[in-house]
């Protein structure tokens, strides 16, 4: 699977300002990386769902629903 993070709730007359949209797209980015994608190239990220990788970031995003 493939994604290309970035934070689409900035609207587009704000892109602008460079330093608002990496911080955003920086924690887009930690989300992604948390379900288990990682940086393919540019901006695209890609996860491979059947690696053990993907399945341990299920799992502990479940526990951390559960726990909450």
């Amino acid at each position: 699977m493939a994604t290309h993070p970035f934070p689409i709730d900035i609207p587009l007359d704000e892109r602008d300002d460079q330093t608002r949209v990496s911080r955003e797209t920086a924690a887009v980015q930690n989300t992604w990386q948390t379900l288990g994608f990682e940086p393919f190239r540019d901006d695209l990220w890609v996860m491979q769902p059947h690696m053990r990788h993907h399945e341990d970031a299920v799992r502990r995003l479940e526990e951390s629903l559960i726990s909450d």
